[in-house]
């Protein structure tokens, strides 16, 4: 998830609450798709409200990358905020998400260097 829409109010000293929910690759924890529901209140907002708000999630993968079937879902804490400008992934052993700095130097994807183009030959 690369977008991430922080919220600020000149009417409450507080924000409101949020949950977040994402579907993620169970193969390597990629996030594949996520929604933050803020708000506060009852239904899709309080406590009763996680399998709506983790179908409203699945309907928009689906929507988006068609067939979900092979894909996770992670409620993160009540508590979790993205970080501003970092990505995430799923740690697949703690079961939550985690900044996507934090893969070890070994597994990340190397960036593979295009070979040099040669010179084209001058015809007289």
């Amino acid at each position: 998830m690369e977008d991430v829409v922080e919220f600020e109010s000149t009417h409450r000293k507080t924000a409101p609450p949020s949950h977040v929910c994402v579907i993620y690759d169970p193969k390597d924890g990629r996030i594949v798709h996520g929604h933050i529901f803020v708000g506060k209140g009852k239904g899709l907002f309080g406590p009763d409200g996680r399998d709506e708000r983790e179908r409203e999630t699945l309907d928009g993968a689906r929507r988006n990358h068609g067939d979900v079937s092979r894909l996770r879902v992670l409620h993160a804490p009540a508590d979790f905020r993205f970080a501003p400008g970092a990505g995430y992934r799923v740690d697949l052993k703690a079961g939550r998400l985690i900044e996507r700095d934090s893969v070890p130097q070994e597994r990340q994807r190397q960036k593979t260097t295009p070979p040099p183009r040669k010179k084209a030959k001058k015809k007289y």
